[in-house]
């Protein structure tokens, strides 16, 4: 049975601009230890930036809080062994998913030049 469904569509440039001005705060501010060790191509840092924090507004809004009331390191997204993305959700997000009954989560991220697009959704037996 499907708990909740979220989607987020965000902008590379903003995710660009973001790492321009901010540098490695921004990066530390948004990723998780696992997700910012997942991350092997400079080239590519805006885009995949902007793909985490798609999916991250897209699980928040599925848990039905929004992003301000979970913590962005509480929202992990890495890849699974044939390297599809997955969802761990810890802290008050993992707590919420308990209360929810929530048994799977399923996430997909998509690119284009301009924006990432992702969709969260949550399940239960």
């Amino acid at each position: 049975m499907i708990i909740g469904t979220g989607i987020d569509i965000t902008e590379i440039d903003r995710m660009a601009n973001l790492l321009e001005r901010h540098g490695v705060t921004i990066w530390q501010r948004v990723l998780a230890k696992e997700e910012r060790e997942m991350f092997d191509n400079p080239k590519r840092r805006a885009e995949y930036l902007a793909g985490r924090w798609a999916a991250k507004e897209a699980a928040s809004k599925a848990l039905g809080t929004g992003i301000g009331k979970v913590g962005l390191h509480d929202l992990v997204i890495t890849k699974t062994e044939l390297g599809a993305p997955q969802l761990t959700l810890r802290g008050h997000a993992a707590e919420l998913a308990a209360e929810f009954g929530i048994t799977h989560t399923h996430v997909s991220i998509s690119h284009s030049q301009q924006f990432a697009i992702a969709q969260v959704i949550l399940e239960r037996n």
